[in-house]
């Protein structure tokens, strides 16, 4: 991805960690052709949020220098003062919360560790659902790229305690404040 330079992006935006939203900063006459659009473009823009584009898929945008820009990867620039090489994970689960504290730079299975349980699941834990054909519940979990079936069950609280039992020795750790209900 072709980023803008970090001292590009300080000279023009003003990231607030604590709200975790990016907003304009002024410009001077030197930006532009002439200060009547330095003017006009402070009266309009200065102090004024920069992330108003919310994609599709819930995450927030912004534009700069003929760029769309994920909003959260920009925080996290002006927040460090460097490009996340790696994945920026909202630990909360909310794509628009580009607080300081609800991002974290994750490999992608990490990221993807984090996501909302699937619209169709039955059992509201991640990892266990009814099998029809035998009647039973059935847990899994997946490491390292590998699915692993931990069993059937009569029961989902006996499916639910072997997938709990599978993160705990694989090193899972809770779901990064998203509760599981």
């Amino acid at each position: 991805m072709n980023e803008a330079p970090i001292h590009e992006l300080k000279r023009c935006l003003r990231y607030d960690a604590a709200v975790g939203r990016i907003f304009w900063l002024g410009r001077d006459a030197q930006q532009f052709s002439c200060e009547r659009l330095s003017n006009s473009w402070n009266a309009r823009f200065k102090g004024k949020y920069a992330d108003v584009s919310i994609r599709r898929d819930g995450y927030r945008r912004l534009g700069f220098k003929g760029q769309r820009l994920l909003a959260h990867r920009v925080a996290w620039a002006l927040h460090t003062g460097r490009w996340p090489a790696l994945y920026i994970d909202h630990i909360n689960g909310d794509k628009a919360d580009n607080r300081a504290v609800n991002l974290r730079e994750v490999e992608h299975v990490e990221n993807a560790r984090n996501q909302k349980k699937r619209h169709d699941n039955s059992s509201g834990r991640t990892g266990v659902y009814w099998f029809p054909r035998e009647g039973k519940w059935k847990a899994q979990i997946t490491a390292s790229g590998k699915r692993h079936c931990l069993g059937t069950f009569q029961d989902k609280e006996s499916a639910v305690l072997a997938r709990e039992q599978a993160e705990r020795s694989l090193g899972f750790h809770s779901n990064h404040g998203r509760a599981e209900v």
